[in-house]
């Protein structure tokens, strides 16, 4: 088996809280990607899916754990050893607006990154400006506006051709459509599915809901709280999620499907809150929920080739059914 292009093992963030407590961020997450994957992270607000995405591109200092670029640690490395790794992964930000200096030109946006790491110089660096820029549906002479003459969807393409000046292998995606119209998110959605098999680029694509997710991702994980709940291929997780978390979640996916309207659906309690807790951290939601979910902590396990999951439930399901 090849190396993963990006390995996550461990990896914990913990912030200063009130009374002296720590919120706990991420959680002990573990995954890896495949070179040429695109895998996605989803959970609601507050679960620790940006906070991780911050932490793979340097933003934020890990508390422990590894991130691991074909094999090797960046969290054990110096700035200065870190700096000429760092065009291998680039980031594209939810908020495409504050991406972008509004008293910079397009050209100049996105020949910074290249002029930089001394990439290009020149009549090539020009023509690589409006190679990108043609890569991502817009003209080059846009080149010469400023970002305040851009619609929010032009500002995300622009985002994603400043990413790609620098030839990364690993886009990380900080729910690069949540803040763009339905019909705009779908235009997005399908420039990177087309970038990714032209540049044969990985990806790690963070969400809210399941749909947007599995349009673009070959796996996903699910998380909540800091901790991954459940994960595998997309299909799976959306044929059959196991976890009840996952369960709300593809239930608040809107669908066009009329055979589902009127079904029963999963819907949580409540609203998600940081509180100490040795079980489940869905345990205070979930309607499922048993006295045993309050005490005993179930760590992700295999309950079907590729398919993974925390909770108690789907093990005693599973073991009755090997019965």
């Amino acid at each position: 088996m090849p190396e993963p292009l990006l390995s996550v093992r461990h990896l914990t963030k913990t912030y200063p809280a009130r009374r002296g407590q720590k919120l706990i961020a991420v959680n002990d997450v573990s995954f890896s990607i495949d070179r040429g994957e695109a895998f996605g992270l989803v959970g609601e607000s507050g679960c620790g899916k940006s906070t991780i995405a911050r932490l793979i591109m340097g933003l934020e200092k890990a508390d422990s754990g590894e991130i691991c670029l074909d094999g090797e640690n960046l969290l054990s490395l110096r700035e200065t050893q870190r700096r000429p790794h760092r065009p291998r992964y680039q980031m594209v930000f939810q908020d495409a607006a504050s991406s972008l200096n509004p008293r910079r030109r397009v050209r100049d946006l996105i020949r910074d990154p290249m002029v930089e790491h001394h990439i290009l110089s020149g009549d090539a660096l020009n023509a690589r400006v409006d190679a990108l820029l043609s890569m991502v549906g817009l003209h080059p002479d846009m080149a010469q506006r400023y970002p305040h003459e851009f619609s929010g969807g032009q500002k995300q393409r622009l985002c994603i051709a400043r990413a790609l000046s620098l030839n990364p292998e690993l886009l990380v995606l900080d729910e690069p459509v949540s803040a763009l119209d339905v019909s705009i998110q779908a235009q997005i959605l399908n420039l990177l599915r087309d970038l990714q098999k032209q540049l044969h680029l990985t990806y790690l694509f963070i969400g809210h809901g399941l749909g947007a997710v599995r349009y673009v991702c070959d796996r996903i994980a699910v998380m909540y709280m800091g901790r991954i709940m459940e994960s595998g291929d997309s299909e799976t997780l959306f044929s059959s999620p196991m976890h009840p978390y996952t369960l709300a979640l593809a239930d608040a996916s809107p669908s066009a499907d009329i055979r589902l309207r009127g079904r029963a659906r999963i819907a949580l309690r409540g609203e998600m809150e940081d509180v100490p807790q040795t079980g489940c951290p869905l345990y205070h939601r979930c309607p499922a929920a048993e006295e045993a979910c309050q005490t005993r902590s179930t760590a992700l396990e295999e309950i079907a080739p590729g398919h993974w999951t925390a909770c108690r439930r789907a093990r005693l399901l599973r073991e009755e059914t090997n019965a």
